[in-house]
């Protein structure tokens, strides 16, 4: 008897214990997460709300952050933030109801009334006139949790325009596992919408040889012309770098360089060239990948292989009335080192144009993949200057991103963003 009277006495001493246990906890709170997939800056301030504490009033283009702490207490609470920039505005709207959170987004455009389902939910959005996707979910609720927005501005590339007008994307696409590259099946799958539209695509990085062979092969439905691979002899790898075009390509050659440095030595480091035929007007496009890193036996390295770059692009004696572009991963970082891009356009007698985009393309701030604590601008579109010159040049930094599930909360399709070039030349030559 006294032993049945002992374990009921645990066990009432223990069931209260266990209840507060499994009970929900009186007062939560939840993160309110913001990704600003778009080039503008961003500026918060609370609308509505009041156990609500905002944790940032500027969110910078491509980046990630927390942007609030909401403490839910019991009690009801009607939350408004609103993000804005000189364009447009829209509020980021949750709703606190007997102490359970409900989401949505308000605007002149959209409104999605606050709700509950946690999985990712995805809606059209028109801002000042642009595309956009706003896209939601929540993560850990009953906790407390966080909740997860991301805006996303559609691409605006230009469109195929006249013989007198080229477009290029150049992408270093990270298709390298044997140094370390993530997911790679997962982010070619979603390249090909990415890289449509251009008059040539200058791709580097273009290793894996399974996963590659089917992005080319999905690019060669719009892109006719890829050119071919260059493998010097005694090396491990390739050069991983392509040259695509739908327009007629009337001559390809390529050169393998000669200098190189240290473990990099082990890859067929070099430039492709392909002169394309657009509606008669003739293109000299050279494509490279040269070496990486910013040590002096690096640098020595890169500038030697530009220095034979430049005697390439000599040697083919091309027309003064004739335009050459030039494009690729250079891995010159004209932020840390400004002089070296200075000096590589010396080399290849070239000009960057005007950047109109992300001032990085290299960025370890906002890119997912990229290297902490690199911050570089490697990719480039360039145009020669002993030819024929446009009439309007101009360089877009940009970030190739996707709101997928299964790139969420990653976004970035390579550890690079991309560089494009835009080119008007006059219509006679």
């Amino acid at each position: 008897m006294l032993r049945k009277i002992a374990v009921l006495l645990g066990l009432y001493m223990i069931t209260p214990a266990l209840m507060a246990m499994s009970q929900v906890p009186t007062e939560r709170h939840t993160i309110i997460q913001f990704t600003n997939s778009t080039p503008h800056t961003l500026y918060a301030y609370i609308e509505a709300g009041n156990n609500i504490e905002l944790l940032t009033a500027e969110v910078l283009p491509l980046s990630t952050i927390d942007l609030a702490n909401i403490t839910r207490i019991g009690t009801d609470d009607d939350i408004a933030i609103s993000l804005s920039n000189a364009d447009y505005s829209f509020s980021l709207t949750q709703r606190v109801t007997n102490g359970e959170l409900a989401f949505g987004i308000d605007s002149t455009e959209l409104t999605i009334e606050p709700q509950t389902k946690g999985t990712i939910q995805r809606f059209e959005i028109q801002l000042a006139s642009r595309k956009n996707t706003i896209a939601f979910n929540s993560e850990n609720l009953n906790k407390g949790g966080k909740v997860n927005y991301v805006l996303q501005l559609h691409d605006q590339k230009p469109a195929i325009g006249p013989g007198n007008e080229f477009s290029l994307l150049s992408y270093n696409i990270w298709a390298t596992t044997i140094f370390g590259s993530k997911k790679v099946d997962t982010r070619l799958t979603e390249m090909p919408e990415v890289m449509s539209g251009y008059d040539a695509l200058v791709l580097t990085e273009v290793f894996d040889p399974i996963r590659t062979k089917k992005l080319l092969k999905q690019l060669s439905k719009e892109y006719s012309f890829t050119s071919s691979e260059i493998f010097k002899l005694g090396k491990i790898m390739q050069s991983g770098t392509r040259i695509l075009t739908p327009w007629p390509v009337e001559e390809e050659k390529s050169l393998k360089y000669t200098s190189c440095n240290g473990i990099q030595c082990a890859a067929t480091r070099g430039v492709i060239y392909a002169r394309i035929n657009k509606q008669g007007h003739i293109y000299h496009l050279f494509a490279t990948h040269t070496q990486s890193s910013d040590d002096d036996s690096n640098r020595s390295a890169r500038l030697a292989q530009l220095e034979e770059m430049g005697a390439f692009i000599r040697a083919q004696n091309i027309p003064a009335d004739e335009a050459v572009i030039l494009a690729g991963d250079f891995n010159v970082n004209k932020i840390g080192l400004p002089g070296d891009r200075d000096q590589m356009e010396y080399i290849l007698n070239a000009t960057e144009p005007d950047n109109k985009g992300h001032s990085l393309s290299f960025d370890s701030n906002t890119n997912y993949w990229a290297e902490k604590p690199y911050l570089e601008y490697l990719d480039y579109t360039l145009t020669g200057n002993d030819h024929l010159q446009p009439i309007s040049a101009s360089q877009e930094i940009f970030a190739p991103r996707v709101v997928t599930k299964s790139l969420w909360e990653i976004w970035d399709l390579s550890d690079h963003y991309a560089a494009r070039g835009y080119f008007i030349y006059p219509i006679e030559k």
